[in-house]
């Protein structure tokens, strides 16, 4: 009889710790789950990600480098958004302006002008 109750606590103590495994597996497993399930690949096919938390798990993107001139002419850039990645480069004369930095970088050098309209996690740096 003690057998049998011991036997019977070992297979209850490996059910509990499956069910708390799972407990703490699914919460991390779930955003990956939810992301994937409208992903579809027609015909062998990749699919263009349109949700923006999907991009994030699962697309790529290029990094941009905007390059400034100095004002030999008119050198002026004007960017919507940056990301992590993309640099802009502000030479001495030259202006760039940024609508949205969520990412990346802001360099400009002796007497350059660089704009930032709104700035999240990003960086611009000014050097003379």
């Amino acid at each position: 009889m003690k057998q049998a109750k011991k036997s019977l606590k070992q297979k209850l103590a490996v059910a509990l710790s499956l069910v708390n495994a799972l407990n703490v597996c699914a919460p991390v497993a779930l955003p990956y789950v939810n992301v994937a399930r409208d992903v579809r690949a027609d015909g062998g096919q990749a699919e263009p990600l349109t949700d923006g938390l999907a991009r994030a798990f699962y697309g790529t993107a290029q990094a941009t480098d905007y390059d400034v001139p100095d004002a030999s002419g008119t050198s002026s850039v004007s960017v919507a958004e940056m990301n992590n990645g993309d640099t802009m480069t502000v030479s001495s004369g030259g202006s760039g302006e940024v609508t949205t930095m969520s990412g990346g970088a802001q360099y400009v050098t002796n007497g350059g002008t660089g704009t930032v309209t709104t700035m999240r996690g990003a960086a611009q740096h000014v050097t003379n």
